[in-house]
């Protein structure tokens, strides 16, 4: 991680946040905060298409800090700001001792069997119309 002497630390993660995800700030390991990390924007192909987003957090000693995250084809690079310093040798500690993690969001899978087709959902819908007596229109 890169510190700064604005109170700021920034760092690139070499992952990519196909579906979306969190960035887990973890200190001492506690977790702190849990920040969603939006996918990049997957419509211009043919340059880096970066999609930002911005949040804040509060340490255990009630430090603030803003974070921005920005998230590309290739890697995430978060910057994280001190706004509010209550405790400074917490914040020295957090500054040290800070453990920045990426968890992806992992879609849902769906077995075959779990899986109604067009045709099944319209019979199905056919059935329960008829069921309670009342009749499909196709027009």
């Amino acid at each position: 991680m890169h510190y700064d002497y604005h109170n700021q630390m920034s760092d690139t993660l070499g992952v990519t946040a196909t579906e979306g995800g969190y960035l887990v700030i973890i200190l001492h390991n506690k977790e702190i905060a849990k920040i969603y990390v939006p996918p990049p924007y997957w419509e211009d192909k043919y340059r880096d298409s970066i999609n930002t987003t911005e949040d804040y957090f509060v340490d255990d000693a009630g430090n603030d800090y803003n974070i921005q995250i920005n998230s590309a084809m290739g890697d995430i690079f978060y910057e994280i700001e001190i706004s509010n310093i209550e405790n400074k040798d917490e914040y020295n500690d957090f500054a040290n001792n800070v453990e920045v993690v990426f968890e992806p969001i992992v879609p849902e899978e769906y077995s075959y069997k779990q899986i109604e087709t067009a045709y099944e959902k319209r019979q199905r819908w056919a059935r329960e119309l008829i069921d309670n007596n009342l009749y499909e229109v196709s027009i």
